[in-house]
């Protein structure tokens, strides 16, 4: 393991928490969105995990809707939300954005 695979790690989580935090207006990015977005991509690759692969490839699509949802839930329940949406809906947006190209503003 190289010294740049911890922040390969927090980069690929740090750039994901986006589209859940946009939909819900959050006032700011917080902790708990963070560890959310962290576990979400984790359950994603749990049957699959080996040394090799600890995280999605960039073009898995599995990996926006399911953080986007985790996100939204983390910021709506720690009160960052400024749109409390349900966590479905977002993911369901997140998902017809990527297969569809349609962006419904929510």
């Amino acid at each position: 393991m190289s010294l740049l695979w911890p922040i390969r790690c927090r980069r690929f989580i740090r750039t994901r928490p986006g589209r859940g935090a946009l939909d819900v207006r959050a006032r700011a990015i917080n902790e708990e969105m963070n560890v959310a977005a962290a576990h979400a991509i984790a359950d994603l690759v749990e049957d699959a995990l080996s040394p090799g692969y600890i995280l999605p490839g960039a073009m898995d699509f599995r990996v926006p809707p399911a953080v986007a949802e985790a996100v939204a839930r983390a910021s709506t329940a720690t009160g960052a939300a400024r749109i409390p949406l349900e966590p479905e809906r977002v993911a369901r947006q997140t998902r017809e954005f990527i297969y569809d190209e349609r962006l419904s503003l929510l």
